[in-house]
């Protein structure tokens, strides 16, 4: 189980995705997830600036992951409309990209 805890500064008009990629070593995808926010039940437009959003996902993570291994997660927000990612900036504003990096040890979320 994977939580994200998500947030907004100002109003979102789009009931965007999330993306989850469990990236492994190699940069390759082992592992997918897109659904709306609060599983399929809490859709960005309804987000309330400066409310935190504590979303739980679950990633499942191919057995062909090459473990033992470190990889990381990527994370992006989607227009299911258009299949176009956001971009992501960080808190000073400066572009990040498409996706937000974050790391994970794959002994605990590789498949027994």
């Amino acid at each position: 189980m994977l939580v994200l805890y998500l947030a907004t500064d100002r109003p979102v008009a789009e009931a965007y995705q999330t993306d989850l990629v469990a990236v492994g070593p190699d940069g390759q995808g082992y592992g997918f997830c897109r659904i709306m926010p609060g599983r399929d039940q809490y859709p960005t437009f309804r987000w309330q600036p400066g409310e935190v959003i504590a979303d739980r996902y679950r990633v499942p993570v191919n057995d062909n992951y090459p473990a033992p291994a470190v990889g990381f997660f990527a994370l992006s927000f989607v227009d299911p409309d258009t299949g176009a990612r956001l971009a992501m900036v960080d808190d000073a504003g400066q572009l990040v990209g498409e996706y937000l990096h974050f790391g994970f040890d794959s002994y605990r979320v590789a498949p027994p």
